[in-house]
């Protein structure tokens, strides 16, 4: 992969919106290509997604068909691209459960007919590899196997889970941003590695997030001083054990930083414990960012001090294409509406989708897209989501992350989104 530019520092002060929907030119060419079965017709696209609105620990990624829908109606008010509007039939909930996500997905291609299922909103997604078989285009978070080594499934992460011999590209990102947040701290001490522990749920996508993020961590130059995979996802009565184990992973001394990759109630019960435990250095978590947190005073209280980490531009960031990204959303979910890491997710997918259609050409079909953007695509929206290479990410990871801190009732950015080159694994 070639050198990531810093996406704070790219066009500053330019207003985005030519590049967040189509352009006249695309929206004045004439169509060709229609095929109802595929979701395609002279005048519109149809495409629908699958989420997890419910399931273990009260997780829930409903925030990303806002997202979805806020950039759709953007792009169909410009008038589409070339001419047809998206018509988006929303996301449904699989519960966090494998079995429903193979039926989703089974019905949106065969009886609702969808050209491509935009967002994928689960950890959980073994739909993935209905939808490879049948060559139908899913965008996600690339977090799992469908979208590693396969010509159909696109992740805003690349692929997450990739290849982890000596020598594969790893991101450093989420090293690379701890790291600056202990720089702040001033808890950086030359000569010597930071520790860093970190938690995973002991279902779902945790066990096979573990190794890849071990890794990464460790080209970032950190000491892994723990990876837990034995917490339940549905959350437990007493975290002190596991608060114990992080106190003592480093040589029996505390980390420099713990990173708790979990979700739902666990966080807040990991993070309560490491308190209680006299745990004094900076915890990570990449889920709690969200305004559900600051409504719930329990919730600022247990969490305070926090820090979260994003794939995507804070929406509390001062850029014109997130203002542009808060309008729209706002325009779907009322004036008052603050979204999550999911919504603005959902508003990144949905973004990609569009910029893959006005690089297809009005000669759509399944096929003209995906050969197209196999070819060589490149996405991203300055300032908002990094840059993102086709066909590259198919097989190795997206390194871009900011970092927020929940400072009293509100998230405040302590880095804005930074994109890193990839790097080799070190040798065992």
């Amino acid at each position: 992969m070639g050198t990531r530019r810093r996406v704070g520092l790219l066009m500053a002060g330019v207003v985005l919106f030519s590049l967040i929907v189509p352009t006249s030119v695309a929206s004045a060419a004439k169509p060709k290509n229609s095929d109802p079965q595929e979701g395609v017709t002279p005048t519109s696209i149809t495409v629908g997604g699958v989420e997890v609105a419910s399931g273990e620990g009260g997780f829930t990624e409903a925030g990303q068909a806002i997202g979805a829908k806020a950039y759709f109606n953007q792009v169909n008010a410009a008038g589409g691209v070339f001419g047809r509007k998206i018509n988006f039939i929303g996301a449904q909930d699989d519960g966090y459960s494998a079995t429903s996500d193979v039926s989703i997905v089974q019905n949106l291609v065969e009886q609702k007919h969808v050209f491509a299922v935009v967002p994928v909103a689960t950890n959980n997604f073994t739909g993935g590899s209905y939808l490879v078989q049948n060559n139908v285009p899913f965008i996600g978070s690339g977090n799992g196997t469908p979208y590693c080594g396969t010509q159909s499934g696109f992740g805003f992460l690349g692929c997450a889970v990739p290849n982890l011999a000596p020598g594969s590209p790893v991101t450093p990102a989420i090293g690379k941003t701890i790291e600056a947040v202990l720089k702040q701290r001033g808890e950086l001490t030359k000569g010597v590695k930071p520790s860093i522990a970190m938690t995973f749920n002991s279902s779902g996508s945790g066990p096979a997030a573990a190794p890849p993020l071990v890794a990464e961590m460790k080209a970032a130059g950190f000491k892994v001083s723990a990876a837990m995979t034995t917490i339940p996802a549905q959350g437990t009565a007493d975290y002190s054990p596991y608060a114990q184990q992080i106190m003592t992973s480093n040589n029996g001394k505390p980390p420099s930083s713990v990173f708790l990759v979990n979700a739902g109630t666990v966080i807040v019960g990991l993070k309560e414990a490491l308190v209680a435990a006299g745990y004094k250095g900076p915890v990570f978590d990449a889920t709690t960012y969200s305004p559900q947190t600051t409504q719930n005073p329990q919730l600022v209280q247990a969490l305070q001090g926090e820090y979260s980490i994003l794939q995507v531009q804070p929406a509390e960031a001062n850029f014109p294409a997130v203002k542009q990204m808060l309008k729209a959303m706002r325009n779907v979910a009322g004036a008052s509406y603050v979204p999550d890491i999911y919504a603005e997710e959902g508003y990144e997918s949905a973004a990609m989708l569009v910029d893959m259609l006005k690089a297809t050409g009005p000669n759509l079909t399944r096929g003209t897209m995906l050969t197209k953007v196999n070819s060589g695509f490149n996405f991203e929206i300055p300032n908002l989501f990094g840059e993102i290479p086709w066909p590259e990410s198919h097989a190795q990871p997206v390194g871009c992350d900011a970092a927020v801190q929940l400072k009293g009732k509100q998230w405040k950015v302590v880095q804005d989104l930074e994109c890193y080159a990839n790097i080799p694994i070190p040798p065992a």
